[in-house]
């Protein structure tokens, strides 16, 4: 990693309150260190808690984007106790960002938070729905209500819900941009994100994206057309009240996946 890409995206730790996380990067251009792709992973009052996004469009205004909404994720992680909340504060800042700038630009991102007992709540503003892996393999979608992107005149009043899912020890979520979903072979066959993920029945959160990164240079050959980030919340075993918990997690979501 480089010194820009470490500015923007620092190096995770192997764990965080209690799970282990993971993070990846790599740029469609070899002469490129850091680009729209996003994530972070911060032990917060409330748990652990993450964000993977992905900024429209290429250059340093994406970059820009992207050290705008970062900024906003990890001052308002440690301070919204609302996990739609700290969504509309990067939102916020990124139109305050178009306001300055006039750059319209606008950014896909799932937000997740973890407590004690595999207990997760997750925003999805526009993104990639991430994977449920089992310790066996077996992959499904986590459905998610559809928000709109950060960055639209009205994604602030249609943020969607935070929704409650389960990770149970052994188990592994997944999360990607859509550089990975939409990344194509020499015969411009799409990559099969759940049978790539689906042939590793292992679960370490390192081991997910080292595998999921093996398996994409394999498709592509080597050739991204975009950029690519994924990030990996791992559940080793059963995580301790206390651990991942320094205080009451928030009021319950209001809704339910898994």
């Amino acid at each position: 990693m480089g010194k820009v890409q470490r500015a923007v995206l620092r190096e995770l730790p192997d764990q965080v309150c209690g799970y282990q996380v993971a993070g990846t990067y790599r740029s469609a251009d070899p002469e490129a260190r850091v680009g729209g792709d996003f994530y972070e992973a911060l032990a917060t009052p409330y748990g652990l808690r993450v964000v993977l996004g992905d900024v429209c469009g290429k250059g340093l205004p994406a970059v820009d984007a992207t050290v705008t909404l970062l900024g906003a994720f990890r001052e308002a992680a440690y301070q919204e106790a609302d996990l739609t909340d700290v969504a509309r504060r990067m939102d916020q800042s990124l139109l305050h960002r178009q306001e300055a700038t006039g750059d319209a630009r606008f950014a896909s991102a799932l937000l997740v938070q973890a407590t004690a007992g595999g207990r997760m709540t997750l925003v999805n503003c526009g993104h990639v729905p991430p994977l449920h892996i089992e310790h066996d393999g077996r992959v499904r979608e986590i459905p998610l209500p559809a928000g709109l992107l950060l960055g639209l005149p009205d994604s602030g009043r249609h943020l969607p819900p935070a929704t409650a899912h389960t990770l149970p020890s052994g188990a592994c979520l997944l999360a990607a941009t859509d550089g990975i979903t939409e990344a194509r072979d020499p015969g411009r066959t799409f990559f099969d994100l759940v049978a790539a993920v689906a042939r590793h029945p292992h679960t370490g959160a390192r081991d997910r994206i080292r595998t999921l990164l093996d398996e994409l240079h394999l498709h592509t050959r080597g050739h991204l057309n975009d950029d690519v980030a994924a990030l990996a919340i791992a559940c080793p075993e059963q995580v301790r009240a206390g651990t991942a918990d320094r205080q009451a997690p928030p009021p319950a979501p209001t809704a339910a996946a898994g």
